[in-house]
């Protein structure tokens, strides 16, 4: 009697984590995701000032990689607030947020390691700007963008089509 009412007992607890699994992701994509598309979108305009930044802090091609920088935290923030290419979003955000910390955010990265002569008598890692960002990019990596995106419904609209007896495209027998 017991047993079977601790086994009900974690059925139902189960079925009530299905809804942090469904937000959790939902929530990650969208602060992080629209705190870069608008990042992204001030930095496209004002692209001069970004590669004079870049220039001043030593990046390689600032011609080339200001604006490509600028373009994908623009268009990698409005695919993860949408849940559409969320990986390969995160991976290329990955890129320029590693950039971000290699350059721009190097010597806070670095103090806050203590690594490097400090002047912030209480560092901390997550005062380094793109540190969230970067471990929440990690994490859209490896569980994916949850189960309310545009990537789920193409999952499932092509796991649908893959199914034996399926027609290819509308209209067509298979």
């Amino acid at each position: 009697m017991l047993a079977a009412r601790i086994d009900g007992f974690i059925v139902w607890a189960g079925r009530l984590l299905i809804i942090p699994r469904a937000i959790a992701p939902v929530a990650a994509r969208l602060v992080v995701g629209q705190s870069l598309f608008f990042s992204g979108w001030a930095k496209v305009h004002k692209l001069p000032e970004i590669v004079d930044n870049f220039v001043g802090w030593g990046v390689p091609f600032p011609g080339l990689l200001a604006p490509a920088t600028s373009f994908i935290e623009l268009l990698g923030g409005l695919a993860l607030v949408f849940g559409c290419g969320t990986r390969l979003a995160a991976g290329a955000l990955i890129g320029v947020l590693v950039g971000a910390l290699s350059t721009a955010d190097r010597k806070a990265f670095l103090g806050a390691w203590q690594l490097v002569p400090n002047t912030d008598p209480d560092p901390i890692l997550d005062g380094v700007a793109p540190i969230i960002p970067l471990v929440f990019m990690f994490w859209l990596i490896a569980y994916g963008p949850g189960l309310l995106s545009i990537d789920t419904l193409i999952r499932l609209w092509w796991r649908k089509l893959r199914q034996p007896g399926s027609a290819a495209l509308p209209g067509q027998t298979a």
